[in-house]
C-alpha cells in the first residue's frame, strides 16, 4: 500500500472519528429535549390542574354570591311590602349560625322612642339574643347574650342594616350570676332596650 493510501485512510479514519463524536453529541442533545419536552409537559399538566381546581373555587365562590344576593333580593322585597308600620321588624341571615359566626340583618319601622339615633340604640342594650332557659325558678334564667363586634346603621327612614358576631356566652336578666354559656337553640333577637324585642328569631346551632 503506498503512502497515498495510507494518508487517505487516516484521513477517513479521523473523519469517521469526528463524525462518530458529533452522532453521540447530538444523541445526548437529543435526550436533553426530549427530557426538557417531558419537563414541560408535566408542568403544564400541573398548570392545567391548578387552573381547573381555581375554576372550581370560583365556580363556588359565584354559586356563594348568588345565594346572598338572592337573601338580599328577598329581605328587600319584605322591606317593600311593608307598607305600615306597626313597630319595628328585622330579618337576619343566615336565620341558622354558631357561635362567633357573623350574622347580616336588614329591618325597618326602626323609629320614634329608643331609636332616634345610633347612638340612642349604641348607648343601651345594643343588639342582642334573648331566650328563657330553665324550667323551675331555681334554674330559670333569661339569658341575654351579646353580638360583639356589632356594625349598624340606622337611616332617616327607619330602615335599619348592619352586621353581628354570636357571642359564646350570656347573663340572666336581673340575677348577680356570672354568664353562662349560649345553649344551642332558637333566640329571639332584641335591639335598643330589654323590652324592644323584634319579630326575628335566630337559631344558635351547636
Amino acid at each position: 500500500m503506498n503512502r497515498w493510501a495510507v494518508l487517505a485512510m487516516a484521513i477517513l479514519l479521523g473523519v469517521a472519528g469526528v463524525l462518530g463524536w458529533k452522532v453521540v453529541s447530538l444523541d445526548a442533545e437529543l435526550d436533553d429535549a426530549r427530557a426538557a419536552i417531558d419537563a414541560g409537559e408535566r408542568a403544564s399538566d400541573a398548570l392545567s390542574s391548578r387552573l381547573d381546581e381555581a375554576n372550581d373555587s370560583l365556580d363556588a365562590v359565584q354559586m356563594e354570591a348568588e345565594t346572598v344576593s338572592e337573601d338580599l333580593s328577598r329581605l328587600q322585597r319584605r322591606l317593600r311590602h311593608s307598607q305600615h308600620c306597626r313597630g319595628p321588624h328585622l330579618w337576619v341571615f343566615p336565620e341558622e349560625a354558631s357561635v362567633g359566626d357573623s350574622v347580616s340583618f336588614v329591618g325597618d319601622c326602626f323609629l320614634g322612642s329608643g331609636y332616634g339615633s345610633k347612638k340612642e340604640i349604641l348607648g343601651g342594650y345594643r343588639l342582642f339574643l334573648i331566650r328563657q332557659l330553665g324550667d323551675s325558678p331555681e334554674t330559670e334564667c333569661e339569658q341575654i347574650v351579646g353580638t360583639d363586634p356589632l356594625d349598624l346603621d340606622l337611616h332617616g327612614d327607619g330602615t335599619i342594616e348592619g352586621t353581628f358576631a354570636v357571642g359564646a356566652e350570656g347573663y340572666c336578666f336581673q340575677h348577680d350570676e356570672g354568664p353562662r354559656p349560649v345553649v344551642p337553640g332558637v333566640y329571639t333577637v332584641g335591639l335598643g332596650c330589654h323590652a324592644c324585642i323584634t319579630n326575628e328569631n335566630l337559631t344558635i346551632r351547636p
